[in-house]
C-alpha cells in the first residue's frame, strides 16, 4: 500500500511540474529584441489599495500581484502584470502586456472553467493596443460573448485592474 501512494505522489508531482507556465519564454516569445526581464512583486497599501478600488471599480481584495518588468538596453519596454481571480466557480490566470502606455494584449496562461468558455483570439484582440484611458467595461466598449459572458467579465475586470496597478504603482 506504501508503494501504490509513493507511485501516486511521484506521478502526480512530476505531472504538475509538467503543467507549469515559464511566463519569462512567453515575454521573449513575444519581444523579437533582445531583452532583460525583472520578476517582481506589487505590494499595496491600504490607501493604494483603496485608490485601485476606486480607478478600477472592482471589489479588489488581494494587496499582492507579481509583474515582470521588460526592459532593452535599460529602457523599460513592457510590464506584464499577472492577474488571477475567479471566473464563475474556478480560477484564471491572465498575463496583461502594458507598452508605450496601451494595453499590448493580454496572454491567458491559465483557465480551470471548462474549455468551451475560453475567448477566442479575435475576441482577446480586441485588447490589443487599447489606450489606458478606456473603461474595458462589457457590452460597452468590449462586445459580450455570448455563452461566456462571465469570461469576458472577468478578463475586462483584469484589464481595468492591470491599467490601475500600473497607474498607481508602476508608471
Amino acid at each position: 500500500m506504501k508503494w501504490i501512494f509513493l507511485l501516486i505522489l511521484t506521478i502526480s508531482s512530476i505531472w504538475a511540474k509538467s503543467n507549469v507556465v515559464d511566463v519569462e519564454s512567453i515575454i521573449k516569445e513575444n519581444y523579437t529584441k533582445d531583452v532583460s526581464i525583472k520578476r517582481d512583486k506589487i505590494i499595496l497599501s491600504k490607501k493604494e489599495l483603496d485608490s485601485i478600488k476606486q480607478m478600477a471599480k472592482l471589489p479588489v481584495k488581494s494587496k499582492l500581484y507579481r509583474y515582470y518588468k521588460v526592459e532593452s538596453e535599460g529602457t523599460v519596454v513592457a510590464y506584464a502584470i499577472l492577474i488571477s481571480q475567479k471566473v464563475r466557480t474556478k480560477k484564471a490566470t491572465v498575463l496583461y502586456f502594458i507598452e508605450n502606455q496601451k494595453v499590448k494584449f493580454i496572454e491567458i496562461l491559465s483557465f480551470l472553467e471548462p474549455k468551451e468558455y475560453i475567448p477566442k483570439d479575435t475576441w482577446m484582440s480586441q485588447f490589443d493596443d487599447k489606450n489606458l484611458t478606456d473603461e474595458f467595461k462589457i457590452g460597452r466598449d468590449i462586445p459580450t460573448i455570448s455563452g461566456a459572458t462571465m469570461s469576458a467579465r472577468s478578463l475586462s475586470d483584469g484589464a481595468r485592474l492591470a491599467i490601475a496597478l500600473y497607474r498607481i504603482k508602476l508608471k
